[in-house]
């Protein structure tokens, strides 16, 4: 039933199928174009998604098992030299047995 007021609608006429149906086909052919000419930007950015997941589910795995000894930072080596004997005109030290 319509509501007073209002125009009942109308079934859409051949002809505006027609037109409905053609934008539909220019629009699909204009994403078509889109798609081809960016393919492999495309491609690109679902590699690089798929390493950056990669790099992300090996290192919850790598700190779930606690390790990372390996990989942490550590300061870089230095020379150790073993203590010479005191200079000949340094004071005696208490303790020495001079």
């Amino acid at each position: 039933m319509a509501l007073p007021g209002r125009r009942k609608p109308q079934k859409p006429t051949f002809i505006a199928k027609v037109l409905r149906i053609v934008a539909i086909l220019r629009l699909a052919w204009r994403a078509f174009r889109v798609y081809r000419r960016s393919r492999k930007a495309l491609r690109a950015v679902a590699i690089a998604s798929l390493g950056g997941v990669a790099i992300f589910v090996l290192r919850r795995l790598h700190a779930r098992r606690g390790g990372g000894e390996e990989l942490a930072f550590s300061p870089p080596p230095t020379p150790t030299v073993p203590p010479g004997p005191p200079p000949l005109d340094a004071p005696a030290q208490p303790g020495s047995a001079a």
